[in-house]
């Protein structure tokens, strides 16, 4: 019996899971958290059970409008600055200095590591990646689902 490939690949995204943009936190050795990123209208509070992780509130209902791209471009400040506070707040709960990432397309990635922000077309995939709960999302798959507005990212 010849083993697959198949055999050692995992998917079960939970809902708000897998689509760009969020973050990537390395927990140890080939195991990584996802924290989703989710733009929340100016007005409304957002709603964890359908939109984990974290959010960038108070977003204009013009850019709420636009194509999923076209928001990552206009809010990607206030994406850094976001992983810039989890990045700090890891680091003082912890006492650790994280490795972690923003990451807003299939080719678009921004390390946070040595006091420097850096971009890199590189980003994260396979080993474990398990959400804020340390559920398994995915094994040895690329950390995002492959969809149409995923694919245009």
């Amino acid at each position: 019996m010849a083993i697959t490939e198949e055999q050692f690949e995992k998917r079960n995204f939970k809902v708000g899971y897998g689509n760009f943009p969020y973050l990537i936190m390395r927990v140890s050795h080939a195991v990584y958290m996802q924290i989703p990123v989710h733009f929340i209208k100016e007005g409304n509070e957002g709603n964890v059970d359908v939109q984990p992780g974290s959010h960038v509130k108070n977003v204009a209902a013009e850019i709420i409008e636009q194509e999923k791209k076209e928001q990552i471009r206009l809010l990607h400040d206030e994406m850094i600055e976001l992983t810039q506070r989890i990045f700090e707040k890891v680091k003082t709960e912890r006492g650790i200095t994280p490795r972690m990432c923003l990451v807003e397309g299939q080719h678009s990635a921004y390390y946070f590591e040595d006091g420097e922000i850096k971009f890199n077309k590189s980003i994260p995939s396979g080993g474990t990646l398990i959400d804020q709960s340390h559920s398994i999302l995915a094994m040895n798959i690329p950390h995002f689902i492959d969809s149409k507005i995923n694919q245009e990212l």
